[in-house]
């Protein structure tokens, strides 16, 4: 039943990412007091920190996300975020690790990675 209503919470959240990350960001923190290993919710708290601009914030939450399991969300936001500080040769490292995970990725972040190339 716990997981459910996290669950619940967490696609409330990712719902308010959009227009209301101030609010999104609280729910995810709501969540990870009770599970501060939730990936859903580091991933969901790192991408509302994204959008407020705090990238250095939010790289901890993908590096946490990372550090327990490795999965695509992470791999792409850290790219992401390590683009944005002009870290190109370590933002493709996790965008090729992206693609290893998912190959469908590739056709995405081969967008990515042309910019950085540019």
């Amino acid at each position: 039943m716990l997981n459910k209503t996290i669950q619940i919470k967490i696609d409330k959240a990712i719902r308010l990412l959009q227009n209301n990350s101030e609010e999104a960001l609280k729910i995810f923190n709501e969540i990870l007091k009770n599970e501060p290993d939730n990936i859903d919710a580091l991933n969901g708290k790192g991408s509302a920190l994204m959008k407020l601009n705090r990238f250095d914030d939010a790289e901890k939450c993908f590096d946490k996300s990372l550090s327990i399991s490795e999965n695509i969300a992470a791999l792409i936001n850290k790219g992401i975020i390590l683009k944005s500080k002009k870290d190109y040769q370590n933002a493709i490292y996790y965008f090729n690790k992206a693609i290893e995970m998912d190959f469908e990725m590739n056709t995405i972040l081969s967008i990515f990675k042309n910019e950085i190339f540019k």
